[in-house]
C-alpha cells in the first residue's frame, strides 16, 4: 500500500500465520523509502464442534469437568445446571453439587471471533463409592511463595500442566507419588494444575503470593 503524505493507514484484508506487509513513502510519484517487514500472526480459532468435554467423579457429588482440543484465548461459561455459574480461563473446572438427582450442565466456549455451547446430563446417584479408592490431589502450601508441593493418593503417575490465569501454559512434568516445584520467579496470581492419571483428570487451582 501506498501512503502519501499520511502518519497512519489502517489495511483491512485476510492475514494468514505469515503475512508480509510493505509500506512504501512516496513523494512526487517518486519512491523515497520502503519499508517491508514479515509478521507472525497468531490466528485464533472460532470454538467448533471439535471440542471435547470430559467429567470425572470425585467422591459422591464432586464432577471434575475438563475441555480437550481448545485454545489459549478462549474463555469457560460454566453453568452446572443447579442454579451454580463459574467463568474459568482455564479448561477445567470442579463443582460439587449439594444433592443427588440429575442436572443438565451447560458450557459456552467463546472468544472475539465466536462461541461454542457444549450441554451434558450428569447423573449424581448415591452409588456407596469406596472413598479408598478414589483418587485424590493436593496442592501445598497454598497460598505458595517458593515453591508448591503436588501429591496424589490412590495414583502412582500423572501428567501434570500447570496454566495461569490466562490459560497460557507455564510447565508440562511427569510425576509419582508427590512433586516440588519452585515457583518464586512466577508472577503473582492465580494458577490452576491440569492432572492427568491412567483412569482421570482434573483441575486444582493455586496462588502464587
Amino acid at each position: 500500500m501506498d501512503i502519501e503524505g499520511e502518519t497512519e493507514n489502517t489495511f483491512v484484508g485476510e492475514l494468514t500465520e505469515s503475512t508480509e506487509i510493505r509500506l512504501a513513502l512516496t513523494c512526487n510519484e517518486n519512491v523515497e523509502w520502503i519499508y517491508t517487514e514479515t509478521l507472525s500472526l497468531e490466528v485464533t480459532p472460532i470454538p467448533s464442534d471439535n471440542i471435547t468435554l470430559n467429567h470425572a467423579f470425585f467422591g459422591e457429588k464432586t464432577v471434575d469437568f475438563t475441555v480437550e482440543n481448545t485454545h489459549n484465548s478462549y474463555s469457560y461459561d460454566w453453568a452446572f445446571g443447579d442454579g451454580e455459574t463459574e467463568t474459568t480461563e482455564a479448561p477445567g473446572v470442579a463443582h460439587e453439587y449439594a444433592d443427588f438427582g440429575e442436572y443438565t450442565m451447560t458450557l459456552t466456549i467463546s472468544n472475539d471471533c465466536g462461541e461454542y455451547v457444549i450441554t451434558e446430563i450428569i447423573n449424581i446417584q448415591n452409588a456407596g463409592i469406596a472413598t479408598e479408592n478414589i483418587i485424590q490431589a493436593q496442592i501445598f502450601p497454598n497460598p505458595a511463595k517458593d515453591f508448591i508441593t503436588i501429591t496424589l493418593d490412590n495414583a502412582n503417575a500423572a501428567t501434570v500442566i500447570l496454566f495461569d490465569a490466562t490459560g497460557r501454559e507455564v510447565k508440562t512434568l511427569a510425576m509419582n507419588k508427590s512433586t516440588t516445584i519452585a515457583v518464586g520467579d512466577w508472577s503473582k496470581g492465580v494458577y490452576f494444575a491440569y492432572i492427568l492419571t491412567e483412569n482421570t483428570k482434573f483441575i486444582l487451582q493455586f496462588i502464587v503470593k
